[in-house]
């Protein structure tokens, strides 16, 4: 399956003539019959696309995949799955965010009466996104570490540099 990213067109209006796409979305583990795209729900610069069918914890368990847009491009994030999960359970049937909340739906989930064919309550899963911390800065000087210039000259520069190492999942 895959779920698809639109657009208001030039006219700022929602119709077939004007619709503007700016992504089609995939799992990265898709499989047939997984059933991504069942649900979506966008908050922002937030996605999230239920695949109800997918076999992570068994047969149908589910799962949920979260997007976030950097620019124009949108970005996978994480892969949510109900703590619980179980076959049969379809995590992911129904999905919503709201910035950095996500639930997810598992409408056959039967925890309440294990056993039971007769029995699935369901269960609602509540996902919150937590603040990352930065990561370390790592310094480099050239008079310890003279790097690739020309005969490893480190008076090649009179600057040290300093930057960012970052996780790209925790880009936001």
């Amino acid at each position: 399956g895959s779920a698809y990213v639109f657009s208001r067109g030039a006219n700022d209006i929602w119709d077939n003539g004007s619709l503007d796409q700016k992504a089609k979305l995939i799992a990265f583990d898709d499989a047939a019959g997984d059933q991504f795209g069942v649900s979506v729900a966008v908050s922002g610069d937030r996605a999230v696309v239920g695949a109800n069918s997918s076999d992570g914890a068994g047969a149908s368990s589910g799962s949920a995949y979260v997007y976030t847009r950097c620019g124009e491009f949108w970005v996978y994030r994480n892969k949510l799955t109900a703590s619980d999960a179980a076959a049969g359970d379809q995590f992911g049937v129904s999905v919503s965010v709201s910035g950095g909340t996500v639930m997810g739906g598992a409408h056959t989930n039967d925890d309440a009466c294990p056993g039971d064919p007769n029995c699935e309550p369901g269960s609602a899963y509540v996902f919150a996104c937590t603040p990352v911390a930065p990561p370390p800065e790592v310094v480099w000087d050239p008079a310890t570490n003279p790097g690739p210039w020309p005969n490893n000259n480190p008076d090649a520069t009179t600057r040290s540099l300093r930057f960012r190492v970052l996780d790209p999942l925790s880009l936001r």
